[in-house]
């Protein structure tokens, strides 16, 4: 067994920094000198990104966050799972809930979350955004989140699964603080709902940043994603496939003998019959 590679930083809340807006959090932790373990939120994003180049847009009240671990080497090809998972784990741990919010969650491969709907289909509340930087003879790996927190942006057709809320008694454009608009008053709502949940999605981001290399992650994270043993359409073909797992390279592996290492290519998950 390899031994188990653990960050030089971890994920630090005496160096977050809280942004009013910007055009990405990810962009500014990439493009800054901070150091290793920062963390960056922001009330607004005006250039959000997804995967595969893709923007995340967002409506409201979001999560717009950014965190950087600091590695000797980059880690392995499970880190982007874990991550899922850990944000997963966060908002279930979450007091502020309402359980019924949390009813349904679960993670789309790689990494996106999501949550069951009463007609048993899907909305995507969020997704994560992985990438990484040289420093020196180190590595900067910049974890980015985003979440769908009182509404959520239209669906658009491009959109594998349809765009959902966390707080499902959220309405587009309403805030904490009364009428004023998210764009007036989105940065001092949000932060103020992170002095509570920042810490609990740290901590279970900085456990699976080791975490992920633990031998029994892999069926962990399997029992929360929803595309196993699914019959699933990849975008651009007419046929059908069913997913039959994922490898120790963080792999989709189909019944057709497709082997998909990255989301680049949009799934339709199948209406079960």
């Amino acid at each position: 067994m390899s031994p188990v590679q653990e960050p030089s930083n971890y994920l630090d809340l005496d160096q977050w920094i809280q942004l009013e807006e910007t055009g990405s959090t990810n962009d500014y932790l990439m493009s800054s000198s901070h150091p290793a373990g920062t963390i960056v939120t922001a009330g607004k994003q005006i250039a959000g990104k997804g995967r595969s180049g893709r923007s995340w847009r967002s409506a409201g009240q979001a999560l717009f966050f950014s965190g950087s671990f600091g590695w000797k080497q980059p880690p392995g090809p499970l880190f982007s799972l874990a991550m899922g998972l850990a944000v997963l784990e966060a908002l279930e741990s979450y007091s502020a809930l309402e359980p019924d919010d949390k009813k349904g969650l679960g993670l789309k491969w790689p990494n996106d979350v999501v949550r069951e709907r009463v007609d048993a289909s899907y909305e995507k509340l969020g997704g994560i955004l992985i990438e990484g930087k040289a420093r020196g003879s180190d590595w900067q790996t910049i974890v980015g989140i985003g979440l769908n927190w009182t509404s959520a942006p239209d669906p658009e057709a491009q959109d594998p699964l349809p765009p959902g809320k966390l707080i499902r008694g959220g309405k587009p454009g309403t805030s904490v603080l009364g009428d004023a608009s998210e764009t007036e008053k989105g940065a001092v709502a949000m932060h103020s709902k992170l002095k509570d949940f920042l810490p609990l999605l740290v901590k279970r981001l900085n456990h699976f940043a080791v975490y992920y290399q633990n031998p029994s992650f892999l069926e962990e994270y399997k029992s929360r994603e929803i595309l196993q043993q699914r019959t699933v359409k990849l975008s651009g073909e007419d046929s059908t496939a069913r997913v039959q797992g994922i490898d120790h390279q963080g792999s989709l592996i189909l019944d057709n003998g497709t082997v998909l290492s990255d989301s680049a290519r949009n799934l339709e998950l199948q209406t079960q019959s």
